[in-house]
């Protein structure tokens, strides 16, 4: 599903904490998936997102892996917080192996 036949769609409400997942040829949801932001394929069935760490708030964020078809949320990072909104605030990067 991650080789281009799906596409990635966030919410609307920065709280809901809910992605969706779109087929671009017909528009309709594959799947909602927790998280804020959806920012990369793992495989065919889970990605990387940006979502709110348990008792954060909307500012205080970690990557999670998601999957389609899954409830699980597995935490890949620890949070980011409002105070490191900083020149030395980290960012993820992906590389395809």
């Amino acid at each position: 599903m991650g080789q281009g036949r799906l596409r990635r769609h966030s919410g609307e409400h920065p709280r809901a904490s809910a992605t969706q997942v779109l087929d671009p040829r017909t528009g309709e949801r594959v799947a909602k998936l927790r998280g804020q932001e959806l920012l990369a394929w793992v495989d065919n069935e889970r990605l990387i997102a940006w979502d709110i760490a348990p008792g954060g708030g909307e500012y205080e964020n970690r990557l999670v892996l998601v999957g389609i078809g899954s409830k699980e949320t597995i935490s890949l990072s620890g949070a980011r917080t409002p105070k490191d909104h900083s020149s030395k605030r980290w960012e993820p990067i992906f590389a395809r192996g």
